[in-house]
């Protein structure tokens, strides 16, 4: 079973002015960020399907690298979260709160939704979206493009990803194999637990085989083994 559920999002090909001047001097040349992606879509319509976040009700979600939204809306609209916050670069939040505002009828009264800038890399934007929380699901649709995202997302994943955090992060094989690679060994060497979910966790109707879902969380330390965390894993 699934929620039933419709997004009206707006694409562009870049976001603002200065998105489009950090595009021209990125390594690639590229704007990311305001276009629908493949792992986007997949994880979107996972959360979706129902039962999917039995583990963690009631609580706090945010959405990293939001672009359009389409990850951190589909949470919102289950209902489950008393807040999401969808989060990305500063130029790109203008097509974030159009987005927020399209789609509002569709999101319960209960569940508030907050758009906030966040650097991966910025100490003060990591801090400031911590005190937002604390989180009981962090997610982030294609965030695993180029091989330069992997150390300040690790970064920001230090501050945002408690031991009662789940981490939800979808990316596409196309787009950098190399990437989820690295991002992979990076986690896990800052001490994460990483673990790539089959494709059967995918909702039927919205799969890739191409895609890949990475849950990543953190263990809690040595002094705080005895405490259960309010949020459960996830079956």
């Amino acid at each position: 079973a699934t929620f039933a559920a419709e997004l009206e999002l707006c694409q562009s090909a870049v976001a603002s002015d200065t998105h489009a001047a950090e595009a021209s001097s990125s390594c690639d040349g590229q704007a990311t960020g305001c276009t629908v992606w493949d792992a986007g879509i997949v994880l979107g319509a996972c959360l979706l399907q129902e039962g999917i976040l039995n583990f963690c009700n009631g609580g706090s979600c945010l959405e990293i690298g939001s672009g359009t939204g389409i990850v951190g809306l589909a949470a919102a609209m289950t209902g489950t979260f008393k807040r999401v916050v969808l989060s990305d670069l500063g130029s790109v939040l203008a097509l974030t709160r159009r987005n927020v505002q399209d789609n509002s009828r569709r999101i319960p009264p209960h569940t508030e939704v907050l758009v906030q800038s966040l650097s991966w890399d910025a100490t003060q934007a990591q801090s400031c979206a911590k005190r937002l929380g604390p989180f009981d699901l962090v997610v982030g649709g294609d965030v695993l493009y180029r091989t330069q995202v992997v150390a300040p997302l690790i970064a920001a994943l230090h501050v945002l990803v408690s031991p009662r955090t789940t981490a939800l992060l979808s990316a596409s094989i196309q787009h950098s194999p190399e990437t989820i690679r690295l991002f992979v060994d990076a986690a896990k060497a800052a001490g994460f637990r990483v673990l790539m979910l089959s494709v059967s966790c995918q909702h039927p109707a919205f799969y890739s085989p191409e895609v890949r879902l990475l849950r990543i969380t953190r263990p809690a330390s040595r002094k705080n083994k005895g405490k259960r965390s309010r949020c459960g894993q996830m079956s």
